[in-house]
């Protein structure tokens, strides 16, 4: 093939070669300094159309799934993605480092290290999880430590899965497994969150014994061989619990979600130990079809059940399952004398339903009547399954049906001040758009709200009469927004590499451009008609005229290393520009005084900035949990002062109009307010069921909204 794509990318290095993609190492030619990225073109190596078709839907999934996680420190950054010749591409982030596989091939963990580690990741799972979604292929070769701070990247989210996803009555769902990586529920098609909590668990048990998990699988269902091996190597009892319980058989016993391993995590001592290595583990993706398949960086057999397929039989496509859960049965040790056809056609019965939720329950009860050989405990276990299975089903069904249409719904913020608080809050009213998160909120004139979702829909909400007005639905996700008060304007960028500009006084668009690249942040003046756009390590200035966007200018972020631009503020007047990229880096230019200010001070990225109403001062929100205050107008020293946060990463930011006070949200759900010339906190709201990813005050500053992640938008007003 070429050596460089789209005139964008050189190709330097062959890294991996699969029947769906091949990955290579490639430089960025229109960036500063040729950067190093990683390039991955899904192309079958057969020309069939089903082939042609699988590879589309394999590039749309992981482009989706990079696009929504994108924002976390510790998952390397989508660049872009196009299409050439009918061949499409994905470019990430470059992470140098090695693999925990390489690491092991010549060195092991002690207790400290493996604790340290689980701190490290776990939030990042916490994260994909809350997000819907399943890696479902946790292993060594899929987690890199960067150089040279030795941090977790988690990588390869080609075989994920979206909770959203269900599985329909004319399909079976498709079985994704590395050996020893993967609990039985997974095996049986059903990965849940807690399946990666297992994977992880071998995997960190793996870098501590020096074998790979296939040598240390359980052989009962309490996990005492792996309990007595650690001991062997003198890892302390707590750890060994926690253990038990990451990589137990019966995922109800498992640990439910990674928040509750980090809980018991905090409460081990650490004590040190160490000991010596092993190779390299494949994915496996089965199917009742058996086509053996290499599926991006690992060897893979994959059933794709969108392609067209000769008949198969259901029963014969049942006992296939079986055969494959009995032989993994057998590598597991489990007792004598089970009777594979008395197996067999337990589960063919159980996988002829059609419902999914049924499916789950019932192979549960199926194994585990078989594992204990009781008969009479399957009958009991499977009616209540089925019971609890049908209650669950109907349960979704409500839950779909309510969520379906916008509404107000009930709090699910605790209210509950402390007394030290000087702010208080009431909550105004809650709305349910739909059930993407929130990417943007601003109060218009009067009574109105502005909202804009990921998934493309952008509302005007009253707050006097109660109505909402739809102003689009873009067909491609939105990554950018920003309002300027003149005519009343509203900017945003998809992810199909267009800018639009509305009128929201006519409801009308004014213009769509196309940009050159994904476009990250927007910034708009409110009386220089100007809007700026973020993009790989550069900032564009287009010209806002009346009927018409035009480009003057493209300008370099920083000469060090490219990574998206996260966020910009323009000054009112257009005089003054600051912005935040991936890294961590703030800028700030002064186009009168052509000065700019570059620094380094936050250590993971900047996902908001805004000025407060003077627009001499800056804030800066980041994923190192800390709010950073800066003087514009300084000659020297910009920065004045750090808070830190303790949100679990600083995810939304919003000035108060009329005093120095700042808000912010984060990835834990909490709201907390500041003094930011203090630095005393005035007063917190809690959400614990999602992250915060939007934030306004009103005009007056009386009220502010909160945007989620599940889509939900608050009105709070503010009691002082």
């Amino acid at each position: 093939m070429d050596n460089i794509i789209c005139d964008r990318y050189q190709i330097t290095r062959l890294l991996i070669t699969g029947s769906f993609s091949t990955i290579y190492l490639a430089q960025a030619l229109l960036l500063s300094g040729r950067p190093t990225c990683i390039l991955k073109q899904f192309k079958p190596q057969s020309d069939d159309l089903n082939l042609l078709k699988v590879a589309k839907e394999l590039f749309d999934r992981e482009a989706k799934v990079l696009r929504q996680i994108e924002q976390h420190p510790q998952i390397p950054q989508l660049l872009d993605y196009f299409e050439v010749a009918g061949d499409f591409y994905l470019v990430q982030e470059y992470i140098a480092g090695e693999t925990l596989r390489e690491f092991r091939n010549h060195n092991l963990w002690d207790e400290q290290q493996a604790i340290k580690f689980l701190q490290s990741i776990l939030p990042v799972l916490a994260f994909i999880h809350q997000q819907g979604i399943i890696h479902r292929d946790i292993k060594p070769e899929n987690i890199i430590l960067r150089s040279p701070d030795r941090k977790p990247f988690l990588i390869d989210f080609g075989a994920v899965k979206l909770r959203s996803q269900t599985t329909q009555s004319n399909t079976s769902p498709t079985i994704i497994h590395s050996y020893g990586y993967t609990p039985p529920e997974q095996l049986a098609g059903y990965a849940e969150e807690n399946s990666d909590i297992y994977a992880l668990g071998m995997t960190c048990i793996e870098m501590l014994l020096g074998e790979k998990p296939t040598c240390f699988a359980q052989t009962n269902e309490n996990g005492n061989g792996v309990i007595e091996k650690l001991e062997e190597i003198g890892i302390s009892e707590g750890l060994r619990l926690l253990f038990n319980r990451l990589v137990c058989m019966d995922a109800r016993q498992r640990y439910q979600s990674a928040h509750a391993v980090i809980a018991d995590l905090n409460l081990l001592k650490i004590n040190c130990k160490s000991a010596q290595p092993n190779d390299y583990t494949p994915t496996f993706i089965s199917c009742p079809a058996q086509e053996s398949l290499d599926l991006g960086y690992t060897s893979t057999q994959l059933s794709i059940d969108s392609l067209p397929k000769e008949p198969i039989d259901k029963v014969q496509n049942a006992k296939h399952k079986a055969a494959n859960l009995q032989r993994r049965s057998t590598q597991l040790q489990l007792p004598q004398k089970v009777d594979p056809t008395e197996l067999g056609r337990k589960l063919s019965q159980c996988l002829d339903y059609e419902t999914r939720e049924s499916q789950i329950y019932k192979i549960t009860a199926v194994v585990k009547a078989t594992l204990l050989k009781q008969s009479w405990l399957l009958f009991s276990i499977s009616c209540f399954a089925i019971g609890a299975a049908l209650l669950y089903f109907f349960y979704l069904k409500s839950t779909s049906i309510q969520s379906s249409t916008y509404a107000s719904v009930s709090t699910e913020y605790d209210l509950n001040q402390k007394a030290e608080n000087s702010l208080k809050f009431q909550l105004i009213t809650q709305l349910q758009g739909d059930t993407s998160s929130i990417r943007f909120l601003e109060f218009s004139a009067g009574q109105t709200l502005v909202s804009a979702s990921r998934s493309g829909l952008i509302q005007l909400y009253n707050l006097q009469n109660a109505t909402v007005q739809q102003v689009t639905k873009t067909s491609s996700e939105i990554l950018a927004v920003a309002r300027g008060q003149q005519r009343e304007l509203l900017a945003f960028a998809t992810a199909d590499r267009s800018i639009e500009l509305w009128n929201l006084t006519t409801m009308k668009q004014v213009q769509q451009v196309s940009a050159e690249q994904l476009v990250w942040s927007l910034a708009m003046g409110n009386t220089r008609s100007s809007l700026l756009a973020g993009g790989l390590n550069s900032i564009e200035r287009w010209n806002v005229f009346p009927e018409s966007l035009k480009l003057i200018e493209t300008l370099e972020f920083s000469t060090e290393k490219f990574e998206p631009v996260r966020s910009i503020v323009l000054s009112a007047d257009g005089s003054i520009l600051a912005a935040g990229d991936a890294t961590g880096k703030v800028k700030i230019i002064h186009f009168d005084f052509n000065r700019t200010q570059l620094s380094h001070a936050h250590t993971e990225a900047v996902n908001s900035v805004v000025m407060d109403a003077s627009e001499t001062i800056l804030l800066t929100g980041s994923d190192d949990d800390t709010i950073r205050v800066w003087n514009l107008h300084a000659l020297q020293e910009y920065e004045r002062t750090v808070i830190q946060a303790g949100l679990g990463g600083v995810t939304a930011i919003a000035s108060h109009p009329n005093s120095n006070i700042v808000a912010a949200g984060g990835i834990y759900g909490t709201v907390k307010l500041w003094n930011w010339q203090t630095g005393q906190l005035l007063g917190t709201l809690l959400n614990p069921t999602t992250g915060i990813t939007a934030l306004a005050f009103s005009p007056d500053g009386n009220s502010f909204a909160v945007g989620t992640r599940d889509g939900k938008t608050a009105i709070f007003s503010i009691v002082k």
